[in-house]
């Protein structure tokens, strides 16, 4: 191999991150309250509520369900278990939900399924989802997802929208959702969710980078002078 063939391939090596892909089904949770000062774990994330201005620690606006569980049979359906976020019909002091990686790795946001919670309350229920994705450089990247309002329950109809985030969601340490209210009740938007993707990177430490790159620009140098 020649010499500069080898170098590229080292540097490579060196700069490597390993990645994994993952899908937040909250299947794999029990216990499904969420609130301020009671964040669930599901998928490897924690899950937890924006703090806001009101005391939610008893709250149960946040909630992982199965269809017709705990919200009643007009809430959208999948058949799995998913999870819906309130707002306050009465103050706009709820925040969003925030996903967080209990191991700190950062990561990237590759799609999740979203959907209005119920149509037998339009003024509350949300007309779009706002996904904002803090990177670890400290910039903020964010997008919006409309909402068809198509719902039946467990009807025959796809009560779900798969969405896809842009390729700027990447290199994220924490993402937050939320609902986006109707011209009624704008403090409003309840909305459901299931099946995150998410992509988990590892970038290798930078001193373990500078080690592998030094020792292979050494090896480089060891192989020249034999073939000299």
């Amino acid at each position: 191999m020649k010499f500069w063939k080898l170098a590229v391939v080292i540097i490579v090596f060196s700069m490597a991150s390993n990645a994994s892909s993952a899908i937040i089904t909250f299947d794999d949770n029990t216990d499904y309250i969420v609130s301020e000062t009671h964040p669930i774990i599901s998928g490897g994330f924690e899950i937890s509520l924006e703090p806001s201005s009101a005391d939610f620690s008893n709250s149960s606006t946040t909630r992982v369900i199965s269809g017709g569980t705990g919200c009643g049979p007009e809430c959208v359906y999948n058949g799995t278990r998913y999870l819906y976020h309130l707002h306050s019909s009465i103050t706009d002091a709820v925040g969003g939900v925030i996903f967080t990686p209990v191991s700190g790795e950062v990561f990237s946001l590759i799609s999740f399924d979203g959907a209005e919670l119920h149509l037998d309350r339009d003024a509350e229920t949300a007309t779009s989802i706002f996904v904002v994705g803090n990177q670890v450089n400290g910039n903020v990247v964010t997008t919006e997802f409309i909402l068809d309002w198509v719902n039946d329950g467990p009807g025959p109809l796809d009560d779900f929208q798969n969405f896809n985030l842009p390729d700027t969601f990447t290199n994220l340490t924490s993402v937050m959702f939320d609902g986006v209210g109707s011209a009624i009740e704008p403090q409003s938007g309840w909305f459901g969710m299931d099946n995150v993707e998410v992509s988990m990177a590892s970038p290798v430490p930078v001193p373990t980078a500078v080690w592998l790159f030094s020792s292979g620009l050494i090896v480089l140098i060891g192989f020249a002078r034999k073939k000299a």
